[in-house]
């Protein structure tokens, strides 16, 4: 039992090699107040960004039945921070699986409060977008290996050319 809450853990962890992008959506239109382009865009806790991508990774959990399925892939979600600084309107962008979509609005869902995005000195709506990459902890262990396999490679062909 606790290997397996051993592994989810480490699982959740290693979401911290998810590359995560966060932006203004262009075109979204001003038809019902919200915002793709503003003077002050939303802030999360403070104006660094990577305290988002913490929180992300801190608080997703691999669904086990994705990891049992050995689902992974990357959910783009996107969501709007209202004039409150709440994440609303969660929505997935481009599925991977019902479980990992699930998860990834949850966690965006459940974030804490963002400084609201001003325009014009009022708080107004603001579109967003992000990705959270799901990565089994095979996957993560084979990519290690595979760099350190072409690392060892490149040490011992430049030490065969220094003989």
């Amino acid at each position: 039992m606790k290997n397996k809450y051993l592994f989810f853990f480490t699982t959740c962890l290693l979401l911290l090699l998810f590359t995560s992008g966060i932006y203004a959506v262009e075109n979204a239109g001003d038809t019902c107040n919200l915002y793709d382009q503003v003077e002050v865009k939303p802030v999360f806790e403070t104006k660094n960004y990577k305290e988002f991508r913490e929180y992300i990774a801190k608080n997703t959990l691999y669904p086990p039945i994705a990891i049992e399925k050995k689902v992974q892939g990357t959910v783009y979600v996107s969501f709007v921070i209202n004039e409150k600084g709440k994440p609303v309107n969660v929505k997935v962008l481009r599925p991977v699986d019902k479980h990992l979509d699930a998860e990834a609005i949850r966690v965006v869902s459940s974030s804490p409060r963002w400084t609201p995005g001003r325009h014009k000195g009022v708080p107004v709506k603001v579109l967003m977008n992000t990705r959270i990459t799901f990565q089994s902890f095979e996957t993560v262990q084979n990519l290690v290996k595979e760099r350190q396999k072409k690392h060892h490679a490149g040490d011992s062909s430049s030490t065969q050319g220094k003989q």
